[in-house]
């Protein structure tokens, strides 16, 4: 019914055996698309941004998610898919910064970055890193109870960001400590605040942050949803 419209959220549908084990994704993604129009709306989005990567780049990434849509976890259910699907946002930055010769670098068996690219003969490094919702806000969840929304960060969310940002840069400059490279962390952050309400304050306490805490041989590059966005249609 919406293969036409979602093709390659059809080809990592397809990679899932019928019928489908336990634990797997993409149960009746026809029937839920249909009945859940904000659902449609997501998986546009997320359409859209797979849609930009090459040939190569994509037989790369969906290789790389098909274990992770076929397990569950307890409680962050396919949480992990979705973060290794966000690599298409930072192949998609780096096509819209007008780099070229973007490809996923191979997982070895060290630690690497997730994309590498070229401005002329500059070598560009992008680590993808996404913070997800907290243990407390999942389970608060879980159990039909109502989470409480506050306005301003906290300590938490800012000790498991600077970690992320501190192992971004150390996974750039493992791969490559060329003095001229240019090291890009591109931060998916996905809220608390389920509605975004507060998205544009969270955004000024990050870039105060950024002041102080970051790692002075990377950029930030954020990729905040807008204020209720998961409300739109």
């Amino acid at each position: 019914m919406f293969r036409g419209q979602l093709p390659r959220i059809y080809e990592l549908s397809d990679l899932i055996a019928t019928p489908a084990p336990a634990g797997a994704y993409f149960h009746n993604l026809n029937a839920s698309l249909a009945a859940i129009p904000q659902k449609l709306k997501q998986y546009r989005d997320i359409e859209a941004e797979l849609q930009v990567l090459d040939y190569d780049a994509w037989a790369c990434l969906k290789a790389k998610v098909e274990p992770d849509l076929k397990r569950k976890d307890a409680l962050r259910a396919w949480e992990q898919a979705f973060n290794t699907l966000n690599e298409a946002k930072g192949y998609k930055y780096l096509v819209s910064a007008g780099y070229s010769d973007i490809r996923f670098i191979p997982v070895s068996g060290q630690s690497t970055p997730d994309l590498e690219a070229f401005e002329g003969s500059r070598r560009i490094l992008c680590e993808v890193k996404t913070i997800n919702r907290s243990d407390q806000q999942r389970e608060t969840f879980a159990r039909n109870e109502v989470f409480d929304v506050v306005d301003q960060l906290d300590e938490g969310f800012f000790t498991k960001l600077e970690c992320s940002l501190n192992n971004a840069a150390k996974q750039m400059r493992a791969y490559c400590s060329e003095a001229d490279t240019r090291r890009i962390a591109y931060v998916i952050i996905n809220l608390d605040d389920i509605l975004h309400e507060y998205a544009d304050r969270y955004r000024v306490q990050l870039e105060s942050f950024l002041v102080s805490k970051k790692p002075s041989d990377i950029e930030v590059v954020w990729d905040i949803k807008p204020p209720f966005y998961t409300s739109q249609l």
